[in-house]
């Protein structure tokens, strides 16, 4: 498996965490996923109030266990989504991976430019030549995939740091 099928492999455990059931019990409609778009990257927090749903939560909690490596992968992800030079890539290579299949817009198989306009990050403006907005398009899906490819060798380079500090931080608590 190479590394970036690696990283490929802990973002579906990602995704598939975070749009799980068990991630969703007390929201009605919006997926967690759809909800960290919307937000810009930002997880909404809940008020504090929200003790209502804790008896089904906690039911859930027991019926569905984590990934084990799903909190490795959600601390990388939220430091990156911290840091505004990796946040608009975090989400676009987030993007690549959430907006799979059939676009309800287009009837066919989801393109980068399908993925840029459901996060909004397309084109602002539509020139009214035709040939200068293909051309605008096909410069923003360059730089949608060059933001997808350089936050794959960050994200790798994040999970190896993450690696060696839990390593340290076990060592340490066994001394």
């Amino acid at each position: 498996m190479t590394q970036r099928d690696s990283i490929s492999e802990l973002i579906h455990i990602y995704l598939n965490g975070i749009t799980s059931i068990s991630q969703d019990a007390g929201w009605r409609g919006d997926s967690l996923m759809s909800k960290v778009i919307e937000f810009g990257g930002d997880i909404p927090r809940g008020s504090g109030n929200d003790l209502s749903n804790m008896s089904m939560i906690s039911a859930i909690k027991l019926l569905r266990e984590e990934h084990h490596d799903l909190k490795k992968i959600r601390a990388v992800i939220a430091e990156l989504m911290c840091d505004y030079k990796h946040r608009e890539g975090m989400i676009s290579l987030l993007a690549r991976h959430y907006y799979v299949g059939i676009c309800e817009i287009t009837g066919k198989a989801y393109t980068d430019s399908d993925r840029m306009r459901e996060i909004q990050q397309g084109p602002t403006e539509s020139p009214e030549d035709p040939d200068e907005s293909v051309i605008i398009w096909s410069r923003a899906e360059s730089r949608f995939r060059s933001r997808i490819k350089t936050c794959y060798k960050k994200l790798s380079d994040e999970m190896a740091k993450y690696d060696r500090y839990m390593e340290l931080d076990t060592v340490t608590q066994l001394q």
